[in-house]
């Protein structure tokens, strides 16, 4: 291969100034393969590193994951993995590195998603089943297999938190990537914030609501309460353990606790006997 000389503009004499080392040109094709490998490897470990990034509380702040935001003015590897992430959406590998990396993430447990499906399978087959909180469809996509076609699914996110730092464009764009194919087994992605989803909502009573949005006690409270108001036969939720106690003073606080497997909770039916306090079990992954 014939071996070339690079010049490069020297901005302070403006005259071109020769490099010692001579440069050799490498195949078009061996490069484009080179680029795409790398580009999609990169992809991939920057999507885990979104994931891996540290989202230190603001000082004063609850303990809600909903108010933790990224401190990049004083966290470096924060900047780093800001930066990542951005360069991360205009890569060629990003749609399937990143789809893999993000769906590690608010996931149930294999114990939690069988639970969930027995209660799926539990709601009545002609109400509907509504979900709030979807993140990226990780339960959204246990209840549609559980589900029978007639039955309705409706699932809610503002998308205005992930735990990734996503805009809320990119979050949703890649949550309806991840349910796209369920468009056409009665499951219907709703944008909104959920006060404004139960202002609105007019149908009829649900056979399941499944929770698993804001957890401060407060949020979690209307969340059941309305679950309650609305009529629905079951309501649960997810994330019922010592990291985040307002969900169990919330729960504690409409009715009891009725079911309790992993960290995925059944709220007490009305007019049962209330529920005692069952003391969420530490598991490996918290």
């Amino acid at each position: 291969m014939r071996a070339r000389t690079v010049l490069v503009s020297d901005d302070t004499r403006d005259r071109p100034v020769h490099w010692a080392r001579p440069v050799r040109a490498a195949p078009a094709r061996t490069l484009a393969r080179s680029v795409i490998l790398s580009t999609a490897e990169l992809s991939e470990w920057a999507g885990r590193a979104i994931i891996r990034a540290n989202t230190p509380r603001r000082p004063g702040s609850s303990s809600d994951p909903a108010d933790r935001q990224p401190d990049t003015d004083h966290d470096p590897v924060t900047r780093l993995t800001e930066r990542l992430r951005r360069l991360t959406f205009r890569l060629p590998g990003f749609s399937p590195g990143i789809r893999r990396a993000l769906l590690h993430a608010g996931e149930v447990s294999f114990e939690e998603g069988r639970f969930l499906g027995d209660l799926v399978r539990r709601a009545p087959p002609d109400r509907p089943i509504i979900e709030i909180g979807t993140l990226f469809g990780s339960s959204t996509r246990i209840i549609a297999t559980f589900k029978r076609p007639e039955t309705r699914l409706i699932t809610v996110d503002s998308f205005r938190w992930n735990p990734h730092g996503l805009t809320r464009r990119q979050h949703e764009s890649i949550t309806r990537e991840v349910l796209k194919d369920l468009g056409n087994h009665n499951v219907q992605l709703v944008n909104s914030d959920k006060a404004d989803f139960y202002r609105d909502y007019r149908g009829p009573a649900p056979g399941l609501v499944f929770l698993d949005a804001n957890h401060g006690y407060q949020s979690t409270l209307d969340d059941l309460r309305w679950a309650t108001s609305i009529g629905s036969a079951i309501i649960s939720g997810h994330d019922y353990k010592e990291k985040f106690p307002g969900v169990i003073r919330a729960v504690a606080d409409s009715g009891g606790l009725g079911e309790l497997v992993g960290s995925l909770f059944v709220l007490q039916p009305p007019g049962d006997v209330q529920g005692a306090y069952i003391a969420p079990r530490a598991s490996a992954s918290d």
